[in-house]
């Protein structure tokens, strides 16, 4: 074939606009994925309408019917017609609208999206109407509008998803699995809003219902509505205020719900999301209370200035971007911190994390030499701080490209409490002042009564978590204390990371190593913390040097310097298999006691379990 008849074959106008069909089917891959995002924009539609009542009832997982009905404000005929056109909106008029979005949509995407895929009947009334009208769209072509019954409020029935889209269609899930999915989302959409009742209905079946709350305390009413007493007993308070942010909720406690990755819910300014920025806030809140692989739960509420957040950046509207990311992480980091202090202290977290951390010096009776494992004064009371307040946002300035790094380096430790043991419960942190030393069980652990309770403490990772607090706050007041070794050791760094452990050796010494530099990668130890007094402190400082190039090499110096805490602490701590006397076990609990987070030791293991004694009569079947 020539050149001539080659160009002759092609068409000049390969460029063509696309059929309002074709472009709601996009717009419908981009907004409704499966019965439960249908479910949650329809819902979302009924709270923007004032509902105080919405009621969804679903057939075969949303399959073949859903149906979202409410007593909001209703519509007239013609806006019923024009809300199915694409981008037709009642709650924006402008771009400038779009950074002060109050109301859960504003796209107009939804019910064009939603009808081009199904079989849909709109039924409407204004309230004080005579009369309402009915909509009726299939596959995205209007094929009746008609007068309807004067019920205010809308009814939207979405008959046969996707049955013009066999591709699509055929992704979906299960029934059962699908239908899990839109009860998800009526329970997410509930807990945001307890002034409005809620009522599921699956096969014909309720499943749930939630009734309108008012009062004090209506979210955790609507939490344990949903989720029972059980759970909401095991969560705690979260408020907090910074720079212009504040954050309300609840946060599960030290050792309960550790499986509840499911039960993580955050709603910003009303809205429910998901970020990343959040989960990381959460994550440093809890940083060493909890175990390899553990969950917090959390219901988290933000309110954030509207020009400092855009939600217009995804299509189904759960992904949001701050203006400043580092507020959001410190602010979600601090309020959780502050929660957990308020367990123990029993009065303001807040009061409690603005205190300054306070020196000291170490008191008489310690343990097998240490000289910091001595009782406190019974009147003294120090406040703790995390080590270094770049610590509050450093991990945050990190990518978080690189967040699989990150995320692996801040699961530590192993082990939890685990649903089963019923006799055991967890351990609140609290110690009264007639607490009493029984004895010590296997060398490992301390056997004590207080009051109608028998706590069995860890007695290592108890005093873990002493000296990691200890650390803490001599780190706050300018460094470690230190000895200076008889023998002096030395380290040599390899070649592959001499340039990231450099940067890391202020590090070493802040923590009580003295170094000096010999030859190109080799440095004499001559001085230790004093707290590894009677223990190898060779190891310890080159378990803190491969920190620096390990996984956590990309945390940052501030994570770096909180892990080798850490791991101080284990180091410095009594072992298991470590006889103590009853003097030694008493300086222990007393200081224990003084800990601002008694719950855990720095890997988030338990330091201690509970077994009440109405459990004990129960077992040998006295009660």
């Amino acid at each position: 074939m020539s050149r001539a008849v080659a160009e002759e074959a092609v068409p000049l106008n390969r460029i063509k606009i696309l059929p309002d069909r074709v472009v709601n089917q996009i717009a419908a891959g981009e907004v409704v994925e499966r019965p439960a995002s249908v479910v949650k924009e329809l819902v979302e539609n009924s709270l923007d309408a004032g509902a105080r009542r919405v009621f969804v009832s679903i057939r075969n997982g949303g399959k073949s019917y859903l149906e979202v009905a409410d007593d909001g404000i209703g519509m007239s005929r013609d806006d019923a017609i024009l809300a199915f056109e694409r981008h037709a909106t009642s709650k924006i008029r402008d771009a400038d609208d779009l950074m002060s979005v109050a109301t859960l949509g504003f796209r107009g995407e939804a019910l064009a999206a939603i009808s081009s895929v199904s079989r849909t009947l709109l039924s409407v009334c204004q309230h004080g109407a005579a009369g309402g009208a009915e909509v009726t769209v299939e596959g995205g072509r209007l094929t009746d509008s008609r007068e309807g019954p004067p019920i205010p409020g809308a009814r939207i029935q979405v008959r046969d998803l996707f049955f013009n889209a066999p591709a699509r269609r055929k992704f979906l899930r299960s029934e059962r699995s699908e239908a899990e999915r839109v009860e998800e989302v009526v329970v997410r959409l509930a807990i945001a809003r307890p002034d409005v009742s809620f009522t599921f209905v699956k096969d014909g079946k309720p499943e749930l219902e939630l009734p309108a709350l008012d009062g004090d305390d209506v979210w955790k009413k609507r939490i344990e509505g949903v989720f029972g007493e059980k759970f909401s007993s095991g969560l705690i308070p979260v408020s907090f205020s910074l720079s212009g942010l504040s954050i309300a909720g609840f946060i599960s406690r030290p050792g309960h719900n550790l499986d509840g990755a499911g039960r993580q819910y955050v709603y910003l300014n009303g809205r429910l999301i998901r970020d990343r920025l959040v989960s990381l806030g959460v994550t440093e809140g809890y940083h060493s209370l909890l175990p390899r692989g553990a969950r917090p739960a959390y219901v988290l509420f933000l309110t954030v200035p509207q020009g400092q957040v855009d939600v217009n950046v995804h299509p189904a509207k759960m992904e949001v971007r701050f203006r400043d990311g580092r507020d959001v992480v410190g602010l979600v980091k601090s309020a959780v911190l502050n929660a957990l202090i308020s367990i123990k202290n029993g009065s303001s977290a807040r009061e409690a994390f603005h205190t300054p951390a306070v020196s000291g010096t170490p008191h008489d009776a310690p343990i097998s030499g240490d000289p910091w494992m001595a009782p406190a004064p019974p009147s003294s009371h120090r406040p703790f701080r995390e080590p270094v307040s770049a610590m509050l946002y450093e991990t945050a300035q990190t990518d978080l490209a690189k967040d699989g790094a990150v995320r692996g380096a801040l699961d530590l430790g192993e082990g939890a409490i685990r649903s089963g043991a019923d006799m055991f419960e967890t351990f609140d942190g609290s110690l009264s002042p007639d607490v009493r030393v029984v004895g010590q069980l296997f060398k490992s652990f301390i056997v004590a009564e207080d009051g109608d309770r028998t706590l069995l403490l860890d007695q290592h990772t108890v005093h873990e978590r002493i000296l990691r607090e200890r650390i803490s706050s001599r780190l706050e007041s300018g460094g470690v204390e230190s000895q200076e070794l008889l023998f002096p050791f030395e380290i040599e760094i390899p070649v592959e990371a001499e340039e990231r452990v450099e940067d890391s050796l202020p590090i070493l010494e802040k923590l009580g190593f003295t170094l000096t530099q010999f030859g190109s990668r080799s440095y004499a130890v001559r001085s230790a913390p004093a707290l590894l007094a009677g223990k190898d402190p060779r190891q310890t400082a080159m378990e803190i040097v491969r920190l620096a190039y390990g996984p956590l090499a990309f945390a940052g110096t501030g994570r770096i310097l909180e892990e080798s805490v850490n791991v101080m602490a284990c180091r410095g701590a009594v072992k298991a298999g470590q006889s103590l006397d009853k003097r030694e076990m008493e300086s222990l609990l007393s200081q224990l006691a003084e800990c601002v987070l008694p719950y855990t030791c720095p890997h988030g293991r338990p330091v201690a379990v509970v077994i009440h004694r109405e459990s004990l009569l129960k077992a040998f079947l006295r009660k």
